[in-house]
């Protein structure tokens, strides 16, 4: 009776372990999904508005789309930024972050009171911050 009540205790213990390790996993899965699509997203915007830039100088409203743009992706850093990643991924989310944190930072300088300035988007250096941050998506990837 007690090696049944031993076997049984082991086996529960050994089940409840692996639940376990099956949510950290897919946890894990969830954070690389959305620093991938983050990534994605701010790839995109880059190609988009590298596009855009000419023709926002003389056409109000590209330049309008522009900074609902602009808008909309920095409300999408600040979003990812309040992610709480799971131990595996601290490391990495934190470099995100910062990087996130130094194009927030490049935004505010080419925005004032929600208008966008052309002539200062077309000299930031938020494009290359875009680029470092594509450049971790082999990293984030390693992750899941």
């Amino acid at each position: 009776m007690k090696k049944l009540l031993v076997f049984v205790t082991l086996v529960f213990t050994t089940l409840l372990g692996a639940c376990g390790l099956i949510e950290e996993v897919n946890n894990s899965l969830n954070y690389t999904n959305e620093a991938l699509n983050h990534i994605d997203r701010l790839s995109h915007f880059a190609e988009d508005a590298q596009m855009k830039m000419g023709d926002a100088v003389s056409n109000p409203e590209t330049l309008n789309e522009l900074e609902q743009q602009i808008a909309a992706l920095k409300t999408d850093v600040e979003k990812f930024n309040e992610i709480d990643p799971q131990i595996i991924a601290e490391g990495v989310h934190g470099q995100i972050v910062d990087l996130n944190n130094k194009l927030l930072t490049e935004i505010d300088a080419v925005m004032e009171n929600g208008e966008l300035y052309i002539d200062k988007l077309q000299n930031s250096p938020i494009f290359n911050t875009i680029n470092e941050l594509t450049k971790m998506k082999n990293l984030i990837g390693s992750i899941g």
